[in-house]
């Protein structure tokens, strides 16, 4: 017989190592198999994605980063596996953030598409705007603001909103490249 708790889904903490992108926690989950899908397709629909870009839209709200892989293509499945596995990971503090792809022993900034999606050139400076403007940002990227009672807390869920901002722009324009090829 199968314990209850393992057929809900949970699991004991495993001692896996720290990752640094999205194709090793896949590969690791996949391993254990905790995912239900084919890694190398949902991989080629995650080309243009990186870890840090993904938990910050987790951060931001676990449906902000399920409307995003919806956008991007993967199916149901695809998308609660991988924002389970990017969950538990976070919370297993496996997760190496702010690294450099391993694979081509290059410098983070040399890479095609590195620091496009949300690096501090390209973010508004939040910090400087008023509180009008940080609640016009923080609404613009979905996000609510009615919690936050302090600007601090504005400028912390502006940065936030920033981050999705500048993906979902990222976004759009990759879908008119792809609209542009396709036409």
């Amino acid at each position: 017989n199968i314990p209850v708790f393992l057929e809900m889904g949970w699991r004991p903490e495993k001692d896996l190592p720290p990752v640094s992108s999205l194709e090793a926690l896949l590969e690791q989950e996949e391993e254990y198999e905790d995912i239900r899908f084919e890694v190398g397709p949902c991989l080629k629909k995650l080309a243009n994605e990186t870890l840090d870009g993904l938990v910050s839209l987790l951060k931001a709200s676990r449906q902000t980063l399920l409307e995003h892989l919806k956008q991007i293509g993967l199916n149901l499945r695809e998308r609660q596996d991988l924002v389970n596995a990017i969950s538990t990971a976070l919370r297993e503090d496996r997760l190496i953030l702010g690294a450099a792809p391993a694979e081509t022993g290059e410098p983070p900034g040399s890479q095609p598409n590195a620091g496009e999606r949300t690096g501090p050139s390209t973010a508004p400076d939040v910090t400087t705007m008023s509180i009008k403007e940080l609640r016009a940002l923080i609404t613009q990227a979905g996000l609510e603001h009615t919690d936050c009672v302090e600007k601090p807390q504005l400028i912390e869920r502006a940065r936030t909103a920033a981050e999705i901002v500048a993906v979902g722009a990222k976004m759009d324009s990759l879908m008119q490249q792809k609209r542009d090829l396709a036409g």
